[in-house]
Order: C-alpha cells, then structure tokens, then sequence
C-alpha cells in the first residue's frame, strides 16, 4: 500500500517589480522564498536572532548585556550581524566541546 506524503510548502501569487518598472507576477514557493530571504539579510533584529536561537528576545538581550553578543547600533536600533551570530554559534559549540 502506497501513501502519499502531505504537502508541506505553501505556494502563493507574488507581483514583483523590474527594475525598468513593468510588474510580473509568478507563483512562488514561500517556504523557499522565506528562507532566501532570511540568508540575505546582513543584519538581524534581536527579535530575529531569538528565532534563529529558538530562545527569547529577553536572553538574547542578556547575551548582548554580558557582550558575548556584538551588535551594531543604527541609531536607536540595535542589530546583530549574520556573521556575528555564527561566531557566537560556533563558541557555543566549542564551549560545550571543551
């Protein structure tokens, strides 16, 4: 007996702009286009760092507080780059080896 695997990606109409202004609309994987989005984006709002660490804002704050965490402040905001927070993955890990 064969059963088919649900369908997990969410497809939807996305209307996109050229540069020389003419609209195009094409059907997009969201899943996929979410992800390409996350990877291009250089800087990340703490908000956004917590979803990536699966923790709170609140402990994200408290890492940046304790500066384990580097951020890069763009007047009031406050911002963490995507390198940064591979670096303090990486001593995480390397915490936890040694």
């Amino acid at each position: 007996m064969h059963t088919s695997s649900p369908v997990t990606s969410a497809l939807a109409y996305r209307v996109f702009r050229w540069p020389s202004g003419e609209l195009m609309q094409a059907l997009v994987d969201m899943d996929t286009a979410t992800a390409e989005a996350t990877q291009l984006t250089l800087l990340l709002t703490l908000s956004e760092v917590a979803s990536h660490l699966r923790c709170t804002r609140r402990s994200v704050e408290r890492e940046v507080a304790r500066r384990h965490l580097q951020v890069v402040h763009i007047g009031r905001s406050v911002r963490v780059e995507r390198r940064e927070l591979d670096r303090y993955v990486d001593s995480l890990r390397e915490s936890d080896e040694g």
